[in-house]
């Protein structure tokens, strides 16, 4: 038995140090290295004003609430065989998640408490310490799966009860009975014989190199934690609660702000005009109106690579004039309506690639300590680079690809990006007067070759109390730019917040979901905050689903279970692995049909788990991502049709010019913990 054990032991040592080698060539290598195994533990930073704050304080807050963050789906395997006590609920286990634990610790009320700080703490116990332990999550989560079983069955609980809520009640160690020395001394003795715990011992000592001892004493300090965050479910909710109602007011907004583009004279004349040649016999009000660009608000157009017949002392040669001096005003902030010369488009039905150019907008700001915020605003090329790259892998089967175009984050060269105050900042997504996004005067002088280009605009946090990670117009205007722009925070791109293995790259994600919205998709449960049973995304090939699996959803634990198991046993936690299979599916995907997640049980199919356009926990994006071929269909022929700039271009550019080499940039420094670095590579 000692042998095996021996040998066992071995292997797992082996398979990490290979696989951790093998990560260097992966697909998507992380933008920030690992922490040395003898990395300090940055002491809790208790922030007390987000808003006010200097943005490095801010950026230490970031990597602090990313922390955090990383223990969530460890509560999530502790407390699950807790809930499944006599007396006891599942009540926490749906707050239990990265984002959720994110936005609970940068509420004000919370981003300095003591439980905020215990959370810090936990998570540097269980990663910060050493790679070793970076590299073992799903066995850290199956050993305090297997050890809080123990516990449920062999140490005195206590219920806890929710004020005003009698059925989110939850039973949890009984500290007054066990206290913490006692209960370490109990779960020691259980991991330490073979017929109780043993198997689980192993696991963490042989895999995750944690002494059996160490994580013994960590058995309380979780359990107290679980407890503490029950005793707070009124604000976890509340925090649920803010999220979900903030998708459905931004998307009222959009709806009431939005002139949807209806297809005009114009349109008709761009599907047909591939160059534009001027004879001697047009008049002048020929060549006012076509150097307006028929564009009803009046607003500029680049039409510097329109052709002109050269004739000297013409209508051509007055134009030509005109148009250049035209382009000459607007090279910095213009719209496109004119299309590739000598190119014919094919039509949508053919699903022809596309190569859609993007370009990024970061808003800045002035800190109180008279810095430019955000802090690493002058990494931004490097953190959209591998956004987008996981971006193409995840929109690869839909034939439509994505390349940087711009990343425009220099307040010297653009000084309307430079905003007074981070308070100005934060507002900026979600206000209406002047200044905001939802300004028509505001984004027309911040959009860049739109509508040829998507522009994404990059302006707050989630770090002060919002919970809106991003949001675009369904259907996307190609007339009015305040409906015909793709907002994210600031934390969806930075490395530090959701563009990172820590959050499940839900920064990508994000990025995806508000970009097809863009093109044309909605929710698969459909536009309206009442949901139904109607198949009403337009797409049929989605199943039927009575709104997403959230918070809200009676499957939802189940769902969040589920997705973890995949993720790690069938891929391994690799994300090689997990990207090449992103990258090929265009389906529901077998794992995504579950009878026990079929909120609409008179109609076919079951509710995806991991359809790109619908809300879950990120780790079901990681396991089950997808999009089907009716959504793929509705992407090319929406947008075919209503922003024709942009769907010829984007064919114009996938068969003529090849994406440009990617850059090389110099990570940014950060202290904070990545849970996937070394456990990219590993096989289990």
């Amino acid at each position: 038995m000692a042998r095996m054990r021996l040998i066992r032991h071995l292997l797992v040592l082996a398979l990490l140090v290979y696989f951790a080698q093998a990560s260097d060539e992966s697909i998507l290598p992380d933008s920030q290295p690992l922490l040395p195994a003898a990395a300090i533990q940055r002491p809790f930073l208790a922030l007390r004003d987000t808003v006010r704050a200097g943005s490095k304080d801010i950026q230490k807050f970031y990597e602090q609430t990313a922390n955090i963050s990383a223990v969530a789906y460890l509560l999530f395997g502790a407390a699950e065989p807790l809930s499944q006590a006599s007396g006891s609920s599942n009540a926490l286990l749906p707050y239990l998640t990265p984002i959720i634990l994110r936005l609970y610790t940068s509420r004000p009320q919370r981003a300095t408490s003591a439980l905020s700080q215990q959370l810090y703490e936990l998570s540097w116990s269980l990663y910060g310490s050493s790679p070793s332990l970076r590299a073992c999550q799903y066995d850290l989560y199956t050993s305090l799966h297997s050890t809080f079983s123990w516990v449920r069955d062999n140490i005195a609980v206590r219920q806890q009860e929710v004020p005003g809520q009698p059925l989110a009640s939850a039973m949890w160690p009984d500290m007054t009975k066990f206290p913490a020395q006692k209960l370490t001394a109990a779960v020691a003795a259980a991991l330490a014989n073979p017929l109780k715990l043993g198997e689980t011992a192993m696991l963490i000592s042989g895999s995750c190199g944690l002494a059996v001892t160490d994580f013994a004493a960590l058995v309380p300090d979780v359990a107290v934690v679980l407890k503490d965050l029950h005793a707070d479910l009124l604000l976890l909710q509340d925090v649920a609660n803010t999220m979900h109602n903030a998708h459905w007011d931004a998307e009222q907004l959009q709806d009431a702000l939005q002139i949807l583009p209806n297809p005009s004279n114009l349109r008709r004349r761009l599907a047909s005009r591939r160059s534009v040649q001027l004879k001697d016999a047009d008049t002048a009000a020929d060549i006012a109106e076509f150097s307006r660009g028929h564009v009803e608000d009046g607003s500029n157009i680049l039409l510097s690579d329109v052709s002109v017949k050269d004739k000297s002392n013409t209508a051509g040669d007055k134009l030509s004039t005109a148009l250049h001096r035209r382009s000459l005003q607007t090279n910095t902030s213009s719209r496109v309506y004119f299309l590739p010369p000598n190119f014919t488009p094919a039509a949508p039905a053919n699903m022809p690639a596309l190569l859609v150019p993007l370009v990024f907008t970061i808003m800045l700001y002035n800190d109180s300590t008279g810095v430019i915020g955000p802090n690493q605003y002058d990494q931004a090329p490097a953190f959209v680079d591998r956004l987008v790259r996981q971006l193409n892998l995840m929109s690869k089967p839909t034939n439509i690809q994505f390349f940087v175009k711009d990343v425009r984050n220099n307040a010297t060269r653009y000084p309307s990006l430079l905003l007074s105050s981070r308070n100005v900042w934060l507002n900026m997504p979600f206000c209406t007067a002047v200044g905001c996004l939802n300004d028509a005067s505001t984004v027309s002088n911040l959009i860049y070759d739109w509508p040829r280009s998507i522009n994404v605009i990059v302006a707050a946090d989630t770090a002060s109390g919002n919970s809106i990670l991003g949001y675009a117009y369904v259907p996307a205007s190609d007339r009015t730019p305040s409906s015909g722009i793709v907002f994210l925070t600031w934390d969806s791109v930075s490395t530090s917040g959701y563009n990172s293995p820590a959050y499940f790259n839900y920064g990508a994600f994000t990025l995806l979901h508000e970009i097809f919205h863009h093109l044309g998709l909605h929710h698969p449960f459909g536009p309206s905050a009442q949901y139904t049973c109607n198949d009403d995304d337009y797409v049929i090939d989605t199943p039927s689903t009575f709104g997403p699996a959230n918070y809200y959803s009676s499957i939802y634990s189940t769902a969040m279970s589920y997705c973890l198991e995949v993720f790690w046993t069938k891929y391994g936690g690799n994300w090689d692995r997990v990207y090449e299979t992103l990258s090929t599916r265009l389906e529901v995907p077998e794992a995504d049909m579950n009878a026990w997640a079929d909120s609409c049980p008179v109609n076919p199919g079951y509710d995806e788990l991991g359809n790109y356009m619908t809300y879950n926990t990120p780790v079901c994006f990681a396991a089950l991502g997808h999009l089907t071929p009716g959504q793929a269909q509705r992407a090319h022929y929406f947008t075919s049709e209503l922003n024709p700039i942009l769907y010829t271009w984007a064919q114009y550019y996938a068969a003529t010019a090849p994406p440009p080499p990617l850059q090389s940039y110099s990570p940014p420094p950060s202290s904070s913990i990545d849970i996937c670095k070394v456990s990219s590579g590993r096989h289990l």
